[in-house]
């Protein structure tokens, strides 16, 4: 039997909770089950920036200087966030993408080889929304689950206490 190969996609917070989903989805899998850990650095946010720049009459790019200082920035956030998921899943594949998140998802899945693909539906930092309904989706979610090659396993919230262990 062949390993299955599980991308797990860290969006900055939600790096526990799919190690919790993990352990208890496949406790004993052993080396049946091969991680991936994607980060992306998604490059909206520049974008947005620039465009805000514009809307003032400044010039839309930020001097080069302070770019580079934008992007070591966000490459060390990436490399933590990564570090803290591989705290909670050993052994996993670190990987790194830049672009928008919903495309890299996708495209790193497919690359990657990927047996299954595991986000959350909407990270808690990006206003809450409902735990239930349609706007319980985020739009990454959204366009994964409309657009992978393969299973998508989309987790809501956190998981019990008790399912966990913890008390």
């Amino acid at each position: 039997m062949s390993a299955v190969r599980v991308l797990c996609c860290l969006d900055g917070v939600n790096a526990e909770v799919l190690g919790q989903a993990l352990t208890r989805l496949w406790p004993l899998a052993g080396d049946q089950l091969q991680l991936g850990l994607l980060y992306v650095r998604d490059t909206r946010p520049l974008g947005e920036l620039e465009r805000r720049r514009e809307r003032f009459l400044r010039p839309p790019h930020l001097p080069p200087m302070r770019q580079e200082q934008l992007r070591q920035a966000e490459r060390e956030a990436a490399q933590e966030i990564l570090q803290e998921g591989a705290r909670y899943m050993r052994g996993a594949e670190l990987l790194q993408r830049e672009g928008r998140a919903e495309q890299e998802i996708v495209r790193c899945a497919q690359e990657w080889g990927a047996s299954l693909i595991i986000l959350c539906a909407r990270s808690p930092r990006s206003g809450g929304g409902p735990e239930q309904g349609p706007a319980s989706v985020g739009r990454v979610a959204r366009f994964v689950l409309d657009h992978a090659g393969c299973p998508v396993l989309l987790l809501r919230g956190r998981l019990p206490a008790e399912a966990t262990g913890a008390s």
